[in-house]
């Protein structure tokens, strides 16, 4: 059951990005970027661990840190007295980001430094650090796949265009699924 809700995870990672990549009006290349990192990863840490998980963990955080500056800096322009004012932060950054350090922490707790298997067929859990309670960490992934979900239904309807939304939506979808599978794994 887990390797079935890893697979699908990935297929609704891999069509939301593809949503993504049609590129309607407003979307942000680092948003799109974003979404094609995040389904590399879980592509690699699903089927074939080409990658070790560190460097999926650390690229993923990055490009979170330049969307996030990117996603504040977007909107900014000089205000009246020539200093610059900051604009509205873009919903679709917002929620790329966040998602890159849900994936990011997803990849890391799924990824472990154990013996080198795929998540479909490893265990979850840091194998390097059998202290830390499998059940703890699925409690702080179910945490942040929550935080995420919250945030980005709150900025779902500000999503300028609908292929935004429909991304967000497999996204989370994606998320969830692989929250389940690595609770099932468990």
């Amino acid at each position: 059951m887990s390797a079935a809700l890893h697979l699908s995870a990935l297929v609704a990672a891999v069509v939301g990005t593809a949503v993504l990549l049609v590129r309607p009006r407003g979307t942000q290349l680092a948003a799109v970027a974003a979404s094609v990192v995040m389904a590399a990863a879980m592509a690699d840490l699903t089927l074939w661990r080409a990658v070790p998980a560190v460097w999926w963990v650390a690229a993923q955080l990055a490009l979170a840190v330049v969307l996030a500056v990117v996603a504040r800096c977007a909107g900014s322009r000089p205000g009246v007295d020539g200093r610059a004012s900051r604009g509205a932060v873009c919903p679709l950054a917002v929620h790329a980001a966040l998602g890159l350090v849900v994936m990011a922490a997803c990849a890391a707790a799924m990824g472990g430094a154990g013996d080198g298997s795929g998540v479909v067929g490893g265990s979850f859990g840091v194998r390097g650090h059998d202290h830390t309670s499998p059940t703890g960490l699925l409690v702080v992934l179910g945490g942040l796949v929550v935080g995420w979900a919250v945030v980005t239904a709150r900025h779902m309807r500000l999503l300028p265009h609908p292929r935004h939304r429909v991304h967000a939506g497999l996204m989370l979808a994606s998320a969830g699924a692989m929250l389940v599978g690595a609770a099932a794994g468990v």
